[in-house]
Formats: structure tokens, sequence, C-alpha cells
């Protein structure tokens, strides 16, 4: 897209753009760019930074975060604080991000019906007062700073969370660490699309839990890994959840899902079999999906022998030797 033209900052920054001075648990929102950093500037500074350019090209470009994130905010408030929480923005921003910031308000004013329409879906993905940042949001800026897209590739035409995330996170996935990974898995529609893109089930027959980043580390596991793995996940992204474990008679088996609680009723996420299930429900109760879990895997409901359901830390710590009295059956 056209970079923007330095007659527009020295106009922007002539007027006095800017409004401001100077794994454990769930996360918490990172601080927003407009909120915490974005800076105003006097004319003389205006001129000296645009005459400086060649001198000092990062204090250029990072004015010119200021005026894209200034204008951003006059025109779509939500927008800019949003795309402030990315971390590429916690300190300061490079020239690349600039133009990647850049590229993602021409393709908000090419079209901002269709943006609108498309970030509206993003924004709810996860739980805003508790997830660090907006991960579909970061995918379009990774896309942005990749050149992924233009005026004739525009990622959010058609917008569908499943393929754009596809799309932006390719053939392998993310490259980040566990801990960043598992804030950025701040949704249950992520962290199925997330498994079954890039984990695989893994029969153990020793049937020994393994911790959430040991199952992050091999890319899959046995049921209880991935319940582990997405209880984990899903209780940094601030949802009331548990690993539950449905017990049968039947061969002396069961099957373990992850289980949470979204806007009042229960659902269930469930990957850790050959043929994922993904999210289902709701529910009324940990009683029914642990009858459910019997029954989608070919076992009668009476059948069942016990039910239990704990924090993931508890499950893991305490998996094969959970005390029958606390069954919910």
């Amino acid at each position: 897209m056209k970079r923007m033209s330095i007659y527009i900052i020295i106009l922007l920054l002539l007027f006095g753009v800017g409004c401001t001075t100077g794994l454990s648990g769930k996360t918490k929102p990172n601080p927003s760019y407009i909120d915490s950093t974005l800076r105003t500037f006097s004319t003389e500074e205006a001129k000296t930074i645009i005459a400086n350019f060649h001198k000092d090209p990062n204090q250029y470009y990072q004015a010119m975060t200021d005026v894209l994130f200034y204008q951003l905010k006059q025109e779509n408030p939500l927008l800019a604080k949003e795309l402030g929480k990315l971390p590429e923005f916690e300190d300061g921003s490079s020239p690349s991000e600039t133009e990647a910031l850049e590229d993602i308000v021409s393709l908000y004013r090419l079209d901002k019906d269709n943006f609108d329409e498309a970030f509206q879906q993003m924004y709810q993905v996860g739980i805003p007062e508790v997830r660090q940042y907006c991960t579909p949001l970061a995918v379009l800026f990774n896309l942005a700073m990749s050149g992924e897209f233009n005026e004739n590739n525009n990622p959010i035409e058609n917008y569908n969370l499943y393929d754009f995330i596809r799309i932006g996170w390719g053939y392998e996935g993310p490259k980040d660490s566990f801990e960043e990974v598992t804030s950025m898995l701040n949704s249950p529609e992520l962290i199925d699309i997330y498994e079954k893109l890039y984990f695989r089930y893994i029969h153990d027959t020793r049937d020994v839990a393994q911790h959430p980043k040991e199952t992050f580390e091999k890319k899959g596991g046995d049921c209880e890994d991935f319940a582990l793995f997405t209880s984990c996940c899903l209780e940094k992204g601030g949802y009331k959840t548990w690993a539950l474990m449905s017990w049968w008679d039947y061969g002396e088996m069961g099957h373990n899902v992850a289980t949470y609680k979204e806007n009042g009723k229960m659902y269930v996420l469930d990957n850790g079999r050959y043929s994922p299930k993904g999210i289902i429900g709701p529910f009324k109760s940990q009683v029914e999906i642990g009858r459910t879990i019997a029954k989608y895997s070919g076992v009668s409901p009476n059948t069942i022998k016990r039910i239990w359901a704990y924090n993931w830390r508890t499950f893991l710590s305490n998996y094969g030797n959970f005390p029958f009295r606390e069954s919910l059956i």
C-alpha cells in the first residue's frame, strides 16, 4: 500500500497531533499504546524530526506511528485501543511495524463497513477484560508485517475465524514459546483450531498424564494430556474450567476432557481422540457431560462408575489416584 506522504505528517504534527503525556492464573490486558505511549509534538519538534529523517529514521517512524494511532483513535477508538495492546508496540515500534500499522489503517479506510464487521467478530473472540490482546487482530498484524495483503488481496474479505487463523498461522503454526502460545490461545475457539491443526492424538499405554508444556512440546498426547493443555489455556483466558474424567465399568476404561463455563452454560472441548470432537454443548451439569462422553464413546451411560472434575493442576498431580468419595456420582 502507498506509504503516507511526508506532507500529511507535517500537517498533522503542526496541528499538535497526540493527546497523552509522556504460568499461573489468568492473564490481564496489555496496556494500550494509545493510553500509555502516544506522544504530542510541537511545531518545531515536528520540523526537526522530518528534517533529520536520514540521520534518525527510527525517530521519524516512531512519530509516524503516533500519527497513525492518533488518526485511528479519532475514527475508530476501539480498533485503535486493541491494536495498541499488541506486543509489538510494548517498546515502541520499528519501521516495519509502523508500515504494517499503516497497511491496516489503509485497509480499514478502504472499506470501513467490511472491516468493522470482521473486527467485531475478532473482538468477540475471548474475554476482552482478561486476554492480553485480541489474537485475530494480532494475526492480521503479522500478515501485514509479512506483506501478505494489499488492496487486491484482502485477508478479511468474507471473514471467518477458522480460515483466517489457518492462513495466518501457516502450516507449522506459531513459533512462540509455551507461555506466549497459551496466552495467545485465549478462547475456546482458538484452542480448538490450534489443537486440530497442530496437535495429534498419541496413545499412551502407560496412562501417565503429562504437563501442558510437555504436550505443547510434543505437539500432542493422550486424552488426559489434551484435557490438561486445554484447561490450562482456558484458565489463562479467564474461563472457569475443569479437567473431567468419566470412568466406566466396561473394561475399566474412561475418557478425559476439558470443560468450561461461558455465559452461564457448560461446554466440553474434546480433541483428545483419533477423531476430534471439538466444542460440544451446552450442558446443564458436569454429570450430564460425563454421561454424554460415555455415550459418544460408544459406551452406555448406565455403565458409568465415577465422574471426577478438578482444576487442571489438581487433576495433573492426582491423576490415577482420584478418591472415590470425590466422585460426582
